[in-house]
């Protein structure tokens, strides 16, 4: 991994810019049926964020910073309930769901992240030596 942008990485990272911007803009909207807007919202700035880290990793900015690898990584199970919460808003806006019911479409997240306690216990080296056998495929 080499610390220098490429093509691939300035796209990464105007796609993650330009996210965080429409984010921004579906939170702060004021019309029509605002906490839809606000999943579509958080969704999208979850997406954003999930491209910036990308764009951290393909610059190698975790070599350097190796205790902020795969933080992010649970964003990736929450996804499924906020498109879900996002649609069901949709389509049936009058819906009486009672919230332990919504919220649990957010458990496999947070078993996602028990999951990977151990790994953010992990010295940073550590971290950075496993990711990098992940990636050669367990070599």
């Amino acid at each position: 991994m080499d610390n220098s942008f490429t093509l691939l990485s300035t796209l990464t990272l105007l796609g993650a810019c330009q996210g965080l911007f429409l984010a921004l803009t579906l939170l702060n909207a004021r019309s029509g049926d605002i906490r839809a807007r606000h999943l579509l919202g958080l969704l999208t700035l979850l997406l954003s964020m999930d491209l910036g880290e990308e764009f951290l990793y393909q610059t190698g900015f975790f070599t350097s910073y190796p205790n902020l690898l795969y933080v992010l990584a649970p964003i990736d199970l929450l996804y499924g309930p906020l498109i879900y919460l996002y649609v069901s808003r949709l389509t049936n806006p009058d819906n009486k769901d009672t919230a332990n019911r919504r919220y649990a479409h957010f458990v496999p997240a947070l078993m996602g992240i028990a999951i990977l306690l151990p790994f953010f216990l992990m010295d940073g080296s550590a971290k950075v030596e496993f990711t990098e056998v992940l990636r050669r495929g367990g070599d």
